[in-house]
């Protein structure tokens, strides 16, 4: 785009694909972002929009104020789709209340239905490293142990 060279990615006359693209929005995409194609083919579970080949449904094709080409802070992209986390809690993780969804999402895709980049307890002990402390605080028994379904309950 800076440099003028929109023909590179769109047809100037006539396309079967959405914006005059040359070839679908994904594969065009791929083109430059290699790594992410890489990472999507080896993901068990993909993000709804990266299993639609719809880039742009978070991603600025040209230009965006935010890192990555983000359409909107991370928080509010985030939000846009998945309201249902906004509001209602009494108690809230730290990342997720500093808009920090990546910090333990993969927004692309990964090998667990929620995305997450690691499976607990790896996940939380990547921050939460004191393991007698998180022992302590889970009525000393270790989380990771327990057999039982923990499911999550809206503040009344």
């Amino acid at each position: 785009v800076k440099e003028n060279k929109c023909g590179i990615c769109h047809d100037p006359h006539v396309s079967k694909n959405k914006g005059l693209l040359k070839i679908e929005e994904a594969k065009l995409c791929f083109q430059c972002h290699k790594n992410i194609e890489e990472k999507i083919s080896q993901s068990k579970f993909l993000h709804k929009p990266v299993k639609d080949g719809s880039c742009v449904g978070c991603h600025a094709a040209h230009a965006a104020e935010y890192p990555g080409l983000i359409n909107k802070n991370i928080a509010d992209q985030c939000g846009s789709c998945h309201q249902k986390n906004q509001k209602g809690y009494k108690y809230s993780h730290q990342p997720y209340v500093k808009g920090r969804c990546n910090f333990c999402h993969d927004p692309h895709g990964a090998s667990n239905a929620d995305l997450t980049k690691k499976s607990a307890p790896f996940l939380c002990l990547q921050c939460h490293k004191e393991e007698d402390k998180l022992k302590k605080r889970h009525f000393d028994k270790n989380p990771s142990e327990s057999k039982r379904k923990i499911t999550s309950s809206k503040k009344e």
